[in-house]
C-alpha cells in the first residue's frame, strides 16, 4: 500500500554469492536485507547474484611415494589461493573444517594416507588431495663380538627381503664352523653360503670359530739314537703337545728342533703348544760319553796316561800298553774288568762299549835265581 514499508531479503543458492539490490540498473543496497520505507509507487528490484570462485587445490610435497623408515620425508602442503586455510587428515578419512589445520610439516611414522583440503573465504573448498606414503621399514644388523676372529655384515642395516652379505677374518690357527645368525625372538636365520634375507626384525649376527688341526711328525736324528714312544700325531691349534723319547744305550739326548711348515727349525722344549702349521719335531741324539777310571794298584802310568778318562760310544779307547805302565819288581799280565782278574784280558774298550767302566791292572811279582859258589 502507499506509504507502507517492506523488506527485501537475498539468499544465494549454494555456489552463488549476494552482490546487491538495483533498482532500474542502479545499485540501492549491497545488503541481502533491504527495507524499503514508505512506498510511493511500483518498483521492480533486482537481486544480483555472482558464482563462487573454487579454491585452487592444495599441493603436497612430495606428491607420495615408497620411502625407508630412515628416509621418510617431511610433508609440506601448499596452496596459490591467499589466505587459504589447509586442512589434513592422516588417517585416511577426508578432512573438513573441523579437521587439523595446517601450520607446518606433517611428520608420519609409517605408511600413511595424507588427504588435505584448502577453503578461503567466499569461495568454494577446494578439491581433496591424497598423497600415498609406503614407508619400508629398515632393521638393523648387530654384528656381536666373538672369540678368536672377526666378523663383518654389508649392509648395515635393510628392508624385509635384502640380501645381507657376511664376511669374517678368523685368528691364526682357527676356521669359521658355522654362522649364528638369529631375528628380534632368537630363531635361527638360514644362511646360505655367507648371505641371508633380512627378516622383518632386527637381526643379531655372530660366528664360532674352532681350532685349525695340524700334524706333529718326530724323528730322532740319527735314528739309532734313539725311539719316540709318543707324541706324532694330529693336533688342534693351542693343544698341549707333549713329544716322548728314550735314547738308545750309548746314546744321550743333545737337543730337541721344532719347525713350522717351512720356517726354519728352532730349538725348542719337548711339550709345546701346538702353532698354527703342520710341525716336524727332531730330536738329536749324540754318542755318550762315559768315565773310564784305569787302575793301577801299586804302579802307574807313564806316557801321558792318567787314572781317570772318558771314552764315547762308537769311538771306543786303546789302554796303555805294557810299555805304558810299572812297577817295581813286578810284571805287568794285561787290562782286566774285574779286580778279580777272571776272563779274558782287553786291550781296548770296544767302539759298541757304553757305560761306566773300570779296568785292572794285573801284576805279578817277580821271581830271581840266586846262584851262590864257593870259592
Amino acid at each position: 500500500e502507499y506509504g507502507s514499508d517492506a523488506t527485501l531479503v537475498a539468499t544465494p543458492l549454494e555456489g552463488f554469492l549476494f552482490e546487491n539490490w538495483t533498482l532500474n540498473g542502479e545499485v540501492v543496497s549491497t545488503n541481502a536485507i533491504y527495507d524499503i520505507i514508505g512506498i510511493e509507487a511500483d518498483a521492480a528490484f533486482v537481486a544480483n547474484f555472482v558464482a563462487m570462485e573454487t579454491v585452487s587445490a592444495p599441493v603436497i610435497t612430495p606428491n607420495g611415494g615408497t620411502y625407508d623408515s630412515e628416509n621418510i620425508p617431511d610433508i609440506t602442503v601448499s596452496c596459490e589461493t591467499a589466505d587459504a586455510i589447509i586442512y589434513y587428515t592422516t588417517d585416511g578419512t577426508d578432512p573438513d573444517e573441523n579437521s587439523s589445520v595446517y601450520d607446518g610439516p606433517i611428520i608420519i611414522n609409517g605408511s600413511t594416507t595424507v588427504k588435505v583440503l584448502a577453503v578461503a573465504e567466499n569461495m568454494l573448498p577446494s578439491e581433496i588431495v591424497t598423497a600415498q606414503f609406503t614407508i619400508n621399514q629398515v632393521y638393523d644388523v648387530n654384528v656381536e663380538e666373538t672369540d678368536n676372529g672377526t666378523v663383518g655384515a654389508q649392509p648395515s642395516s635393510g628392508v624385509e627381503g635384502t640380501t645381507i652379505t657376511l664376511s669374517y677374518t678368523a685368528e691364526d690357527g682357527y676356521t669359521l664352523k658355522k654362522w649364528i645368525v638369529q631375528n628380534g625372538s632368537h630363531e635361527d636365520i638360514t644362511v646360505t653360503g655367507n648371505t641371508f634375507n633380512m627378516p622383518a626384525s632386527d637381526v643379531y649376527v655372530t660366528a664360532e670359530f674352532v681350532p685349525d688341526t695340524f700334524t706333529v711328525t718326530v724323528v730322532a736324528n740319527p735314528t739309532a739314537g734313539g725311539v719316540i714312544t709318543s707324541g706324532a700325531g694330529r693336533y688342534a691349534y693351542g693343544e698341549e703337545v707333549s713329544i716322548e723319547f728314550e735314547a738308545n744305550p750309548g746314546y744321550e739326548v743333545n737337543h730337541v728342533g721344532m719347525a713350522v711348515e717351512s720356517d726354519d727349525e728352532e730349538e725348542s722344549d719337548s711339550q709345546f703348544s701346538m702353532p698354527a702349521g703342520n710341525v716336524t719335531v727332531t730330536v738329536y741324539f749324540n754318542p755318550a760319553s762315559y768315565s773310564l777310571t784305569i787302575e793301577v794298584g801299586q804302579g802307574r802310568l807313564l806316557n801321558g796316561f792318567v787314572r781317570d778318562n772318558t771314552y764315547t760310544y762308537g769311538e771306543g779307547y786303546n789302554l796303555p800298553g805294557e810299555n805304558d805302565v810299572e812297577y817295581a819288581g813286578h810284571t805287568f799280565g794285561g787290562w782286566y774288568g774285574n779286580p778279580d782278574f777272571s776272563g779274558d784280558p782287553i786291550t781296548v774298550i770296544s767302539t759298541d762299549a757304553y757305560g761306566d767302566s773300570t779296568v785292572y791292572a794285573k801284576w805279578t811279582i817277580n821271581t830271581y835265581n840266586i846262584t851262590a859258589t864257593v870259592n
